[in-house]
C-alpha cells in the first residue's frame, strides 16, 4: 500500500481539465501495461522487460496521448518555468 497526501489544487478550469485528462490517460496506460505483462506471464510463462514493454506500448493510443500532452501540459501547468516540469 502507498500512503498519499491530498493536495487541493485551486486553478483555472483549463488547467484542471488538463490535469484530469493527463491523470486519466496515465491510469489507462498503466492498466494497459499491467494487462500486457499479465497476458505474457500467463500465455508465454515469462516476465516482460522494461524495454519490451516500452516497445509494445509505443503504438498504444494512450501512450501517444501522454507523449503529445507532455509538452503542452508542462507549459500550461508551469507557465513561468517549464524546465521544472519536464
Amino acid at each position: 500500500m502507498y500512503g498519499c497526501q491530498q493536495h487541493l489544487v485551486k486553478s483555472s478550469p483549463e488547467v484542471m481539465a488538463t490535469i484530469e485528462y493527463l491523470c486519466t490517460e496515465a491510469n489507462k496506460l498503466t492498466n494497459c501495461g499491467i494487462y500486457y505483462c499479465r497476458q505474457m506471464l500467463f500465455k508465454a510463462g515469462r516476465f516482460v522487460s522494461k524495454a519490451e514493454l516500452d516497445f509494445e506500448l509505443k503504438s498504444n493510443p494512450h501512450f501517444k496521448a501522454m507523449r503529445l500532452l507532455r509538452n503542452a501540459s508542462a507549459n500550461s501547468l508551469c507557465p513561468t518555468n517549464t524546465a521544472l516540469c519536464n
